[in-house]
């Protein structure tokens, strides 16, 4: 479990572009699908606490 308080913003956003990306694949199955949504509005909850990403 990565502590997304402890990465820079550089890193945030950068695993952020991955996993929508990894969303956008057209294999990715259901639950896959849910699992990469629910880290991504974890990083953007972060990102959104640091003032770095407006609502």
């Amino acid at each position: 479990m990565t502590i997304l308080a402890a990465m820079s913003t550089k890193e945030l956003r950068s695993k952020l572009c991955d996993l929508l990306i990894q969303r956008m694949a057209l294999d990715t199955t259901k639950e896959e699908w849910e699992k990469l949504t629910e880290q991504t509005n974890k990083i953007d909850a972060e990102l959104k606490r640091r003032g770095e990403l407006l609502s």
